[in-house]
């Protein structure tokens, strides 16, 4: 970093000087950190294995090579100036007018006021678009009977963010679109959800598919890129700085989660200026908060951004505590591997608590605890926060939401488990089976750890207990939700009063992986009711008659709800228009219709493509061609438009039960009550 004159004087300079060194080398520890990791695994035949396939080997080096080398020439790029002008800039209430606010933690049930306003102008919105849709009169419609339908788009990295873009086009193209009240993602999806709530494409997503075809030709940490977006203009140095220099400021240390979502967000987030090349987004444009205005008036679906926390005060700070120069290699694997065999692994998935980011409120639906988006990242003691901060920048947001590669060991073998040779499957299989329980809770890379807002909160929120590792911890450690189910079924099942999920499956783990089986576990953990029964992928020696090639499932099911009669329940393939009689629409009150939309060949379309095959479209693999782009984005497009009939009968479905069920009644309180 070279040092220029500070205009306004020298005062500060030997502190700013200071904490650009400090930042360089917080994030120096955490790349060379990521690199040595494999090394500290328990088992020696699994490391012996890992180490040599390359694809694990490589991937780790050149990322963390990538990582040193851009942070490196990224750093070169700034001046003193630059970082202090960031600094002073994060500290101005002008820019950040949040800062001249204390938050408080709501505590319930309830969705926050401003939620419930959109969900108003929503429905005012989509009557007649609605109505258009299922194609009946719009006099028929009263915005109360309009169903309520979420997406649930899973993680898989860039595969995730363009397959979502593809099913967004096709659903803009025929109108679904402006039925669904959500759009929920976990992992490469919220990549997606948040360029689609962007000024860089204003909910289009044609727009959106332009946008993807400029950015992610080269690859996120690429050096000369990088470079140059930082040298483009002084805005963009200090755009780029806010977000780590602010994390340092805050905790101190500088995470490799931090610098992901740094280059990630370097790489989605600019526009191009004639003059003055590429430019990093407004500041103010960069804030989960600006997100509002794309949906507040009911225009678009509101996004909701998934992650999950785990209980790792005890292994994460024991393990950082760790002296590499005073303690030998076999003593610190020695205490790493006592740490790990001293997390107890729950297989049932409740070790996970999912928390929630939408544009007005951060949460917990499992504590019923919820903070203004603004006021993420503070200190909050008893329900109050103890410290102004300004709100956190986006990108760093971003490397959170898809920090798959904090995942355990278990995780990452299961992502990329269909790209190895068979001998190497046969003996990993064992291997991972027999340590299990320790591999599963063993991070080679430590997640992002954050204040947490709700430490020292009561105990309980009435009869309800709430979990002692949230209320007594500090730091909540939060990670990819993809790490407990990657289809963000959870902030449906609950207080939202979710009619219809649309889950776009867009997994590399496409058929074994347990997220369907995990969603039905926390429905009967909860006692939520209407959750569609069999809920699953056919197995081919049980289920020889359902069978479709080559997976056991087409590119869209149908799962009707438990209030659907048990022939229905037990032909998954029966068209849904058979399931719409009167019977069937008034059985229950409670009825969830799940439509789940598996990422997989698409025999009409291309039967040579099969995204879960494809070498590109690997999790790990961060650089498309364009015409690479085309083929992600047409096939999911092609998986929509030959299954828009399921989704029109599903909503109608819907949309008949819930107004049948207002209108008997309205007509009991008017037999009950004649005046």
């Amino acid at each position: 970093m070279e040092a220029k004159p500070d205009s306004s004087g020298s005062n500060g300079i030997d502190d700013i000087e200071k904490l650009a060194a400090a930042i360089q080398q917080q994030a120096f520890e955490a790349i060379q950190k990521s690199k040595a990791s494999i090394l500290d695994l328990e088992d020696q035949l699994l490391r012996r294995i890992l180490g040599t396939i390359p694809l694990i080997k490589d991937a780790q080096n050149l990322t963390a090579d990538q990582l040193r080398e851009s942070v490196t020439k990224l750093w070169e790029s700034f001046t003193i100036a630059d970082l202090l002008d960031a600094t002073t800039d994060a500290k101005d209430p002008t820019a950040n007018p949040e800062m001249t606010m204390d938050a408080h933690v709501r505590q319930g049930s309830q969705l926050c006021d401003d939620e419930e306003e959109f969900r108003r102008m929503r429905k005012a919105y989509q009557r007649l678009a609605f109505a258009k849709f299922i194609e009946v009169d719009p006099a028929y419609v009263d915005e109360q009977d309009i169903p309520v339908v979420g997406v649930a788009s899973s993680g898989g990295g860039y595969r995730a963010m363009i397959g979502l873009t593809g099913y967004l086009k096709g659903m803009q193209e025929s109108g679904a679109l402006d039925c669904v009240t959500y759009l929920a993602g976990v992992s490469g999806s919220c990549w997606g959800l948040s360029l689609f709530n962007s000024v860089l494409t204003n909910g289009d997503a044609d727009k959106m598919i332009e946008v993807l075809k400029k950015r992610v030709t080269t690859h996120f940490a690429s050096v000369p890129k990088v470079y140059a977006l930082a040298s483009a203009s002084t805005m963009n140095a200090k755009n780029i700085l806010q977000g780590i220099g602010q994390r340092y400021l805050q905790q101190h240390t500088v995470s490799l989660v931090d610098l992901f979502g740094m280059l990630i967000g370097t790489k989605l987030f600019t526009t191009i200026d004639k003059t003055s090349g590429e430019q990093l987004l407004e500041k103010s444009d960069m804030k989960l908060t600006s997100q509002a205005k794309f949906s507040q008036d009911g225009s678009h679906p509101m996004p909701i951004y998934c992650v999950v926390h785990q209980n790792l005060e005890k292994l994460l700070e024991e393990e950082q505590s760790l002296d590499t120069d005073e303690m030998d290699k076999a003593h610190i694997i020695a205490k790493i591997n006592e740490l790990i065999f001293s997390t107890p692994l729950n297989t049932s998935g409740t070790d996970y608590m999912w928390f929630e980011f939408t544009p007005y409120e951060i949460g917990s639906s499992e504590v019923d605890a919820w903070v203004p988006t603004w006021s993420f990242g503070r200190p909050f003691d008893h329900g109050v926060s103890t410290v102004r901060l300004p709100e956190q920048r986006l990108d760093v947001l971003l490397g959170v939401f898809g920090s798959a590669f904090t995942a355990t060991v278990v995780h990452f073998y299961r992502e990329i488990r269909g790209l190895l040779p068979t001998t190497s499957v046969n003996i990993l299989d064992d291997t991972i089976e027999r340590y299990q329980s320790s591999l599963a809770t063993f991070y080679p890379i430590s997640p992002a750890m954050y204040p947490n807002p709700f430490h020292h909160l009561d105990a309980a929120l009435g009869t309800r207990p709430r979990p002692s590792f949230v209320t007594e911890s500090k730091n909540l450690y939060l990670m990819d939700a993809g790490m407990d189910n990657n289809i963000p079924f959870h902030c449906y099942l609950g207080r939202r009063d979710v009619d219809v999920i649309l889950a776009f499956d867009l997994s590399a783990d496409i058929s074994t992986a347990p997220h369907l089986s995990r969603a039905e576990g926390y429905v009967k953990r909860h006692g939520i009711e209407g959750w569609p029964e069999n809920v699953r992928w056919p197995n081919k020696k049980d289920d020889l008659d359902e069978w479709i090639e080559p997976y056991g499932l087409g590119t869209c099911t149908v799962f009707p709800t438990t209030a659907t009669t048990s022939r229905l329940k037990q032909d998954r393939h029966q068209p849904i228009e058979e399931m719409m009689n009167e019977e069937w629409v008034v059985q229950e009150k409670k009825h969830l219709t799940l439509l789940y939309y598996p990422f997989i060949v698409n025999h009409r379309f291309d039967p040579e493509f099969d995204p879960q095959t494809a070498d590109f479209c690997a999790t790990w693999n961060f650089v498309y061609k364009p015409e690479q782009v085309d083929r992600v984005v047409n096939l999911a497009k092609a998986n929509w438009d030959d299954n828009v009939d399921k989704v029109r009968a599903a909503l109608y479905a819907a949309w008949q039960r819930k107004r049948l069920l207002r209108l008997q009644q309205e007509t009991l309180a008017a037999v009950e009550d004649p005046f």
